[in-house]
């Protein structure tokens, strides 16, 4: 007899250096190979051939066994297979190809691989085995009617399936496994008629999922626990029915969690009730779904990174999640829900709302950004959130979206209307600050103008009026220049001039800046100042009557004290008692003719404190006329 001919070159796992195997089976009739090499068909072989194949496969498993030496079935036609408790060194079958059914269970090996290896079974089972060392299946093709890797003890460093098919008309299983220092399935296709199941796993270390995953029922990863350092499902595709990560637990502080580019064409997708420790990121990724992404009950206790997060179709749910910081910039909902979420830090800049967006009841500790943000459908966003004291809108346009009627903009009683950014804002002033500022005093007035045009769309007169008000302080508090005098950029004089209270600013990104004007100015030595005194802001009209009462009580005495109340001469040396009923009825004649704009001057001429009441009468119903016109044009304009 000659000896088989077959030649491989392989990966010893002992001396870790690429070797060649040669086959030292026996070949029978002047054949070049051996049984196990020549060209096998299950259909077109005796069952005497299978049978001396099974006989002699059986005889090299137990000399292996027994005499503890590496079992090597490098290129073997194997017809069927079936061990149970045993103990192997080092397993090679590497460009092996499987028939019929395999069933290797509760066995333990240090070092297997099946690289390269082709399967053609109805049930491929090996499941409950433990492996000391390192398990290969790079390049192989796994195609069963079952394929069942469950409840495995990988113990070794590496488990990698890159580069390998796995195709079963039922469940795909490897559930209830525990992974070692490092898993690979990069390159990796699952494809099944039901189920591919992953849940209750423990991963200790780095795992790489880059993989395709076409599955008519979930691909299954809940109540799974991540220990590792790496973890990364980034560049996975799924389609048809959808995976689930319900209750999965990721537990690794520093640990870096990576969902980026992941293409989503299937049905549903569920993060419902996990748990991750670590920085966990969904950067780029892709959602076409029928249903809906549930990320409901969810805890985020470090950085959660949503941008450029492509969500164009389906609904996505975040209720009852709680984030630490969590980025959502540049990314894109259709429908997306936030009932009682929790933020500490968030960001919505830059994000684009296609549809459906309901805030309900959320609570924010710190800030959340929602600059520059699109609503393709503002009639459909709801922030139905009573504080909103720790929320951002500066440069979005929010005329026409819905806020709760119980909203609340500040953080305080004595100010409910004082938004975010505008206390912010407000701090830069308290103590000198050398960045440049990048909030414009124009992006704070255009807020206000938003916010009270959205409550008069809303018929909410009384709140418009509270946005107004807050718009006028700033702009009796601030003013924007394109320069200030050269010494009050001295670092030293700014700090004097900014602790007396004298000259305060900040600069701007624009390379302008916004000075704080003085108490005097803002308050009586400005046009806005005496407008907020006498009315506050044309938004009371009763301000404007004790003001207008107050004048009109203080020119009547006056005239009154007058020797004559009709001289054209007056003087506030005169005085005359309070006895002379006469004279008090000529003083209010008098006061009320020159208080009242179109009223004639009951004298003639008209001296100059005449005139002087005239224009504070002109001024004052000029006041009452505006603010009557805007309540007006309020309740009509919309």
């Amino acid at each position: 007899m000659t000896i088989c001919t077959y030649k491989e070159k392989y990966s010893n796992y002992e001396t870790k250096k690429d070797e060649i195997f040669h086959c030292q089976e026996n070949c029978k009739n002047g054949k070049t190979y051996c049984i196990f090499h020549e060209t096998f068909s299950i259909k077109d072989s005796s069952p005497a051939k299978i049978s001396e194949m099974q006989k002699r496969l059986t005889e090299l498993i137990d000399s292996a066994i027994k005499n503890q030496e590496d079992l090597k079935l490098i290129g073997f036609f194997i017809p069927a297979l079936t061990i149970q408790n045993k103990r192997f060194k080092n397993v090679y079958c590497n460009y092996g190809k499987f028939f019929g059914n395999i069933s290797i269970n509760q066995c333990f090996f240090k070092n297997f691989s099946l690289n390269n290896s082709t399967f053609y079974c109805d049930n491929i089972d090996f499941s409950k085995n433990t492996f000391s060392g390192n398990v290969y299946a790079m390049y192989a093709n796994l195609k069963g009617k079952k394929i069942d890797f469950s409840k495995i003890e990988y113990k070794g460093f590496e488990v990698n399936f890159n580069n390998t098919t796995l195709n079963s008309i039922q469940e795909i299983d490897f559930s209830n496994s525990h992974f070692p220092s490092a898993a690979f399935f990069q390159s990796t296709v699952f494809i099944s008629q039901l189920a591919i199941n992953f849940s209750n796993c423990m991963f200790w270390g780095q795992i790489s999922f880059q993989t395709k995953f076409i599955s008519n029922q979930l691909v299954m990863f809940h109540f799974s626990q991540f220990w590792g350092n790496i973890i990364s499902f980034s560049g996975c595709e799924f389609y048809k029915r959808g995976v689930t990560f319900n209750q999965a637990k990721f537990f690794r502080v520093n640990a870096v969690i990576g969902f980026t580019d992941i293409s989503f064409t299937c049905k549903e997708v569920s993060f419902h009730k996990i748990t991750c420790f670590g920085e966990i990121q969904f950067t780029g990724s892709r959602f076409n779904l029928e249903k809906k992404v549930d990320f409901d009950h969810s805890q985020f206790f470090n950085t959660s990174n949503f941008k450029e997060y492509n969500f164009s179709k389906g609904i996505i749910t975040f209720n009852n999640t709680n984030f630490q910081t969590v980025e959502f910039n540049d990314a894109q909902f259709s429908n997306v829900y936030f009932e009682k979420t929790g933020f500490k830090k968030t960001n919505f800049s830059h994000t684009k709302f296609l549809e459906k967006a309901y805030f309900f009841d959320c609570k924010c500790k710190d800030s959340a950004f929602f600059h520059y943000i699109i609503f393709e459908q503002p009639q459909k966003i709801i922030f139905k959130t009573h504080d909103l004291s720790n929320f951002s809108f500066i440069n979005t346009d929010i005329t026409r979206i819905l806020f709760a009627d119980n909203a609340k903009f500040g953080n305080d009683k004595k100010d409910l209307y004082k938004t975010y950014d505008e206390r912010i804002f407000n701090l830069k002033f308290k103590k000198v600050i050398e960045s440049k500022e990048e909030i414009e005093l124009g992006d704070l007035l255009s807020l206000y103008r938003n916010l009270r045009e959205n409550y008069e769309y809303r018929l909410r007169y009384d709140l418009a009026g509270k946005f107004f008000i807050r718009e006028m302080e700033l702009k009796r508090k601030f003013k924007k220049v394109n320069s200030i005098p050269s010494f009050a950029k001295n670092s030293i004089a700014r700090k004097v001039l900014h602790t007396l209270k004298l000259f305060r600013y900040v600069e701007t990104k624009t390379d302008s800046y916004i000075i704080k004007n003085n108490w005097w100015r803002r308050n009586f030595f400005s046009l806005i100042g005496i407008y907020r005194l006498i009315s506050n802001y044309g938004e009371s009209l009763f301000f404007a009557f004790i003001f207008i009462s107050l004048i009109f009580f203080i020119f009547t005495i006056f005239w009154y004290f007058q020797s004559n109340a009709t001289t054209t001469n007056p003087s506030i040396f005169q005085y005359k008692e309070f006895d002379n009923h006469t004279q008090w009825n000529l003083s209010m004649k008098r006061s009320i003719s020159d208080l009242i704009p179109f009223f004639p001057f009951k004298i003639d001429p008209p001296s100059i404190y005449d005139y002087f009441l005239k224009a504070l009468g002109v001024l004052s119903f000029g006041i009452v006329f505006i603010s009557l016109k805007r309540k007006f044009e309020r309740r009509f304009r919309h």
